[in-house]
């Protein structure tokens, strides 16, 4: 997964985050013995809008726990030889991580996501299917700029 993450602060110790990723992968059938095998490609994308509390602030050093709740986005566009289709639902998002600020502009994010949603059936294969709650989590580490 790759993607990025930018934060405006609100006040001292809440602010307000919007993060995009990006990750492909295969779209794999597991069959008993032999494993897995390859029926197509999938790529999602994910985004969403929170409220975070806690991280470093205004201070540009030092550790710093947050924790963040918001609401945004999946979509899925799934390739295979015998379909292309794309979905798109509504996801919940819950983070937890701890910044890392080793000087006043720059530092280390390292963060556990987690966008919590069903995917919508009726959008890839045109009916409605009840699917179970899904949760896509994401360990990241990545780098902290302010400015």
């Amino acid at each position: 997964m790759v993607g990025a993450q930018a934060s405006i602060p609100l006040t001292k110790g809440i602010a307000l985050t919007a993060t995009v990723g990006y990750a492909n992968g295969d779209l794999r059938i597991g069959l008993p013995l032999i494993g897995g095998v390859n029926v197509g490609s999938v790529k999602t994308w994910l985004y969403d809008a929170a409220v975070e509390l806690g991280g470093l602030g205004g201070r540009g050093t030092g550790l710093a726990p947050f924790i963040a709740g918001g609401i945004g986005g999946m979509s899925n566009d799934i390739k295979s030889a015998a379909f292309t289709t794309r979905a798109a639902n509504i996801a919940y998002t819950a983070a937890i991580g701890v910044d890392v600020g080793l000087s006043p502009g720059f530092g280390v994010r390292l963060q556990a996501k987690d966008w919590i949603g069903q995917f919508d059936s009726r959008d890839a294969v045109g009916f409605r299917a009840n699917g179970n709650t899904a949760h896509n989590w994401a360990l990241t580490a990545g780098a902290r700029i302010s400015f």
